[in-house]
């Protein structure tokens, strides 16, 4: 940030900035996409093999 941007910034804004407020918001925000991600990816279908019989080799034990 210039010291052009850091002086037409507001009182307010400058305050926020030095209280950590924004980070604070993006942190949050960064925490429910998170959140959000998980929910897609723990509800999305699984691939399942296509074949109803189970896959045995030579000595009959059970292939996965």
């Amino acid at each position: 940030m210039s010291y052009e941007q850091f002086h037409n910034m507001t009182s307010e804004q400058k305050d926020r900035m030095c209280d950590g407020d924004k980070l604070r918001q993006r942190i949050r925000q960064y925490e429910m996409k998170e959140n959000n991600n998980d929910a897609i990816i723990n509800n999305s279908l699984k691939r399942h093999a296509t074949s109803e019989r189970p896959r045995h080799s030579v000595d009959d034990f059970l292939v996965v």
